[in-house]
This record gives structure tokens, sequence and C-alpha cells, in this order.
């Protein structure tokens, strides 16, 4: 129904008629070719009389279909030309823009890595990526993409925040997730060294405001304090787990829940940060 040809690379709708699935139905796919290899990604479903009356059809639901289908087709083809005139294509880059948005879109991006990071069980950083993200939609949620992150863009969103009574610590927060963001897109080839907007060295581009918290440590009475503190028997878990935790150099709930016998080697326990486990 729709063919495409640029570079040395091909696309088309196809029908994949191998297996039809319980319903009844089989696959419609996007093929793209490219030095011999391969590659489908999935559309829709349809039945075959429904996918040979297409190109031709007046049905209401089924102008909507081939209307989907040619939008679908539309944008796959756009980006393949994007990365031939850029970076140059390669089926993991066309893969990763598809994976988070067909538009080059920040936000696509935010939700790819937060349902990512919730799949591998980082629940805590999916958290902290969501806040930044919703941040960035009350700031500007407009078809942000890639290239309109600049170091004047990152200027004003930072008076921003800050004129909503944002500190430094939280402004770093949310601008180390766009960054971290940034940072995979230009892994990936989606945008160049030159478009990357944050400072390296002494180069112009946005600087990260360094977040400062007041460190207070407890004396030696306080601890003492705590460590005593009358508490009915339902609760002294909640305390004796505080006190497990500074015993442990102050070991985070996270990694304190997963301790399990075997954590203790030679007298003494050792574990894995979950953070920073990958790391």
């Amino acid at each position: 129904m729709e063919n495409f040809s640029f570079a040395g690379i091909t696309a088309s709708v196809i029908l994949d008629k191998r297996r039809h699935k319980q319903n009844l139905l089989y696959p419609i796919k996007y093929r793209i070719t490219y030095l011999q290899k391969q590659v489908y990604y999935p559309c829709m479903d349809l039945t075959v009389e429904d996918w040979e009356s297409l190109p031709t059809t007046r049905k209401k639901e089924l102008l909507k279909t081939r209307s989907a289908i040619q939008t679908g087709f539309k944008k796959i083809t756009e980006i393949i030309v994007e990365l031939v005139n850029n970076n140059g294509f390669t089926f993991d880059v066309l893969h990763k823009m598809l994976s988070r948005g067909t538009e080059d879109s920040i936000i696509d991006a935010f939700d790819y890595k937060i349902e990512k990071l919730k799949k591998e069980k980082h629940i805590g950083s999916s958290v902290w990526y969501s806040c930044a993200l919703n941040s960035i939609k009350k700031f500007e949620n407009k078809g942000l993409k890639f290239a309109d992150i600049t170091p004047d863009w990152l200027k004003k969103y930072e008076t921003h925040l800050l004129d909503e009574g944002k500190t430094y610590t939280t402004i770093s927060m949310y601008m180390r997730a766009l960054r971290a963001i940034i940072n995979d897109a230009k892994t990936d080839g989606i945008i160049s060294q030159a478009q990357y907007p944050f400072v390296l060295n002494s180069n112009g581009r946005y600087q990260i405001p360094e977040g400062t918290g007041r460190k207070l440590a407890l004396t030696s009475s306080q601890l003492i304090d705590v460590f005593n503190y009358p508490i009915i028997p339902q609760e002294e878990i909640w305390r004796d787990l505080w006190v497990f935790s500074f015993y442990c150099n102050g070991i985070n709930l996270n990694d304190l829940l997963r301790l399990k016998f075997k954590n203790i080697i030679d007298g003494e326990i050792v574990w894995f940060r979950q953070k920073t486990i990958n790391q």
C-alpha cells in the first residue's frame, strides 16, 4: 500500500499472512530494508479482505485505518531521512527513536526512560524522572524537541524554577535528570556534540547549579536518646530499623530490606547498593 526508497533504504507496509492471531486477524507491519537486512515494526491487525480493499475503500472505519497506517509510515520515513542527513542511518538508532516517539520529543524520551526504569524495578529513579518531567511540562509542553534545549532555554527554565520558590538543590535534581535524557540522545546519535547544551569545560554552555543542604550530625547524647526513647512494642521495629541502618554505615531502606543471611560473610555484612549496582 505504501512504498519508500531513500539512500539505499526501502520501507513498505505489508500484511503478514504467515500466521493469523487468535482473533483471526493478520498483523500489518512496517518493513524496513537496509543492506539486505529486514526489520519489521508492528502497526495493527486486519482481515485479508479488509487489507485488500484498503486502497479503494469508502467505508468510514477503513478510511480511518488507512489514514492511521499512512500517518505512522510517514513518521517512520521522516526519521529515516533525518538520520541519513545527520549522523547516518542505523537500525539501532531508528529503533530507539521509534521507541521514544517519532517526533524527536523530550517528553517522549522522558516517558521512555521512566517506563524502562519501572521495568527494571528502579522505582526511586523513575519517581525522580517523573518529578522532573512534570516540572518541565509545567514550564513548556508544546512539542518540546531536543533541538529546543539550548543554554538560553535552560537559563529561562532555571529562572522559572526560582520564581516558583524552588531551591537550588531541587533545580540541580531536575537539571541532572534532563541532562541524563540528553546524554542518552547524544549517545544514540539523535543530537550532535554541537547541539549539546550543558557545560563540559569552560565553554559558555549552561552549568547546572550545585545544590547545598544543611548536613546536621547528631551528637552522642542525642543518639543515646534515640536508642532509648520509650516506644510502644508495636512500633519498636521502626526504631530498630533506624538503629540497624545507623550501625551499617547508613544503609538505605531499599538495600536494608533486601538483606539475607547469605549477606553475612566472614562475620561482616556485605551488600551491593541497588542504586549503583549497574555502575
